[in-house]
C-alpha cells in the first residue's frame, strides 16, 4: 500500500512539474484603456470685411515728351519697326554718342535713295533716321542760341515706309535743310511759317500735293509731270550751281504721294497700302 501511494504521489509531482511552467506564462496582451480625448470647438474672430491691400507703385513708363536738353547727332535706324518719337534740336549742341550695334548693322541697309540724292547734305547730319521697311514719324524742334547762326540737318530714307516729319519750331537764328526718300511710301512734311526757303518735291509718279493753307501763301517757281519746286518767303530763288542761303526741303518718292503743308493750319489722312492707293487712281 505504501508502494501505491508513493507511486501515486510521484505521478502526482510529476504531473505538477508538467503544470508548472504554464502557472508562470506570462499574459495576455491587452491593448490600453485610453480615454476619448475632448476637443474643443474652434473660436473664429468676427468677419472684418475684405482686407485693404497693399500700397501699389506702378512701373515708370518712358515719357514722348522731348528732353529739355538739345541733342545732336541722333542717330535712328530699324529694319522692319516703326521710328516714332519727338527730339529737340540744336545743330551746335554736343553730338550724341548713343548708337547701339544693332543701329551701325542696319545703318547702311535702310533705303538706298536715287544717285541724284546722295550728295544733297554734306557733314553728319543733325538727325538721321533710317529704316529698311518701316514707317517714320517724327516731330521736331530746332532750337538755339541768337547770336550763332547754323543748320540744322534732318535725313529721313525708307525703301517702303511712309514719312510724316513735323517742324513745329525753328529758331530764328537756325536754318533746316531736310532730305526725305522712300521708294514706295507717302512723304509728307509740315513746316511753320518762319520756314523761309526752297522745297523741291520730285515723284515719278507726279502725285504732289500742296495743303490749302501752303498753297495759298507759296510761290510756284516750276512745275512739271515730276517735280514742283516751291519757294516760300521772301528768299530769293538760287541762280544753278549755287546754293540756298535760306531754309531748304528735298522730298523724293518713286511711287508715293508728296505733300507739304503747314504746322498747326493743314491736316491730311495718311492713306493705306500701295496696292490701295493704285486702287484709288484707278477708279477716280
Amino acid at each position: 500500500m505504501d508502494e501505491k501511494f508513493r507511486d501515486a504521489r510521484s505521478e502526482k509531482t510529476e504531473l505538477d512539474e508538467y503544470r508548472a511552467p504554464q502557472q508562470y506564462a506570462p499574459p495576455q496582451y491587452a491593448p490600453p484603456q485610453r480615454a476619448p480625448q475632448q476637443y474643443a470647438p474652434l473660436q473664429f474672430a468676427p468677419d472684418a470685411g475684405p482686407s485693404t491691400p497693399p500700397s501699389y507703385a506702378p512701373a515708370s513708363t518712358s515719357s514722348a515728351v522731348p528732353p529739355d536738353v538739345p541733342t545732336n547727332g541722333v542717330n535712328v535706324s530699324t529694319v522692319f519697326e516703326t521710328i516714332r518719337g519727338s527730339w529737340l534740336l540744336d545743330p551746335l549742341a554736343a553730338q550724341s554718342t548713343n548708337q547701339s550695334l544693332l543701329q551701325l548693322l542696319v545703318e547702311n541697309r535702310a533705303g538706298r535713295r536715287p544717285r541724284r540724292f546722295h550728295n544733297i547734305t554734306t557733314g553728319a547730319p543733325t538727325a538721321k533716321l533710317d529704316s529698311r521697311r518701316g514707317n517714320i514719324f517724327a516731330t521736331l524742334r530746332v532750337e538755339g542760341e541768337l547770336a550763332v547762326p547754323a543748320t540744322a540737318t534732318i535725313r529721313s530714307t525708307t525703301r517702303t515706309g511712309n514719312i510724316v516729319l513735323e517742324l513745329v519750331y525753328k529758331s530764328p537764328s537756325r536754318t533746316v535743310n531736310f532730305d526725305a526718300y522712300s521708294r514706295t511710301g507717302n512723304i509728307s512734311l509740315l513746316i511753320p511759317r518762319s520756314f523761309s526757303g526752297l522745297v523741291e518735291l520730285r515723284g515719278r509718279r507726279g502725285d504732289i500735293e500742296l495743303l490749302p493753307a501752303l498753297a495759298a501763301f507759296a510761290r510756284v517757281e516750276r512745275a512739271t509731270n515730276s517735280e514742283t519746286v516751291v519757294l516760300i518767303g521772301g528768299v530769293p530763288l538760287p541762280t544753278p550751281g549755287l546754293t540756298s542761303t535760306g531754309d531748304l526741303a528735298r522730298l523724293y518718292s518713286h511711287s508715293g504721294r508728296l505733300r507739304l503743308g503747314f504746322i498747326g493750319e493743314d491736316s491730311f489722312t495718311e492713306g493705306g497700302s500701295v496696292i490701295g492707293q493704285i486702287f484709288q487712281r484707278l477708279t477716280a
